[in-house]
């Protein structure tokens, strides 16, 4: 089940509006089947348009999953944060839960939040700069809300943030032709 709005004046290269939606997963119980868990997320986007063509930015998503009727959450299902959507200038699952051996391992519970800056960079080929900062993690149920602001790895507290830089192609044509971005960790492993 979702729900959603979307006030954005173009979905590709927003500058102002709002993007929000609300999404819950169930699998297993009354449904049958292997698996039984629920998942469910939020998020909410939105765009303020500033001066010469500029744009910022403020996105928020927060999920939480679990297994029900005595199954486990399956690992596919997990959060997995790091990457161009989530927390840049991580790789995917990176900024997140790790076993001993330091594999990914997902979360069940993930807070992102992420703050954009865009600007034209070369406009007549539809090329856009964006300054970000993005902060974030996945992490385990069982911990306390305060491990997102300070976590332990081997002892060592850590927050995960990053900033960076990046650009937006964009055909004109309601399609992205090629999207990057750089990270550099603030805070973090």
């Amino acid at each position: 089940i979702s729900l959603g709005s979307d006030s954005r004046d173009n979905n590709l290269d927003p500058r102002e509006g709002s993007s929000n939606s609300i999404y819950y997963e169930y699998a297993g119980g009354f449904l049958g089947g292997d698996n039984a868990f629920f998942k469910t997320t939020g998020a909410s986007s939105w765009y303020f348009p500033l001066v010469l063509d500029t744009a910022i930015m403020f996105r928020g998503k927060i999920g939480y999953a679990a297994g029900h009727s005595n199954k486990t959450l399956p690992a596919y299902e997990r959060f997995y944060t790091g990457g161009i959507n989530t927390v840049r200038g991580y790789r995917y699952g990176e900024a997140g839960p790790l076993d001993g051996s330091k594999n990914r391992i997902g979360g069940d519970k993930e807070l992102i939040f992420n703050v954009e800056l865009t600007f034209p960079l070369i406009p007549e080929a539809k090329i856009r700069g964006v300054a970000f900062f993005d902060a974030g993690r996945a992490f385990n149920d069982g911990s306390s809300g305060g491990d997102y602001e300070r976590l332990t790895d081997h002892g060592t507290c850590y927050k995960v943030s990053t900033n960076g830089i990046g650009s937006v192609r964009n055909s004109g044509l309601d399609t992205v032709l090629a999207q990057a971005s750089a990270g550099y960790r603030l805070l973090g492993r």
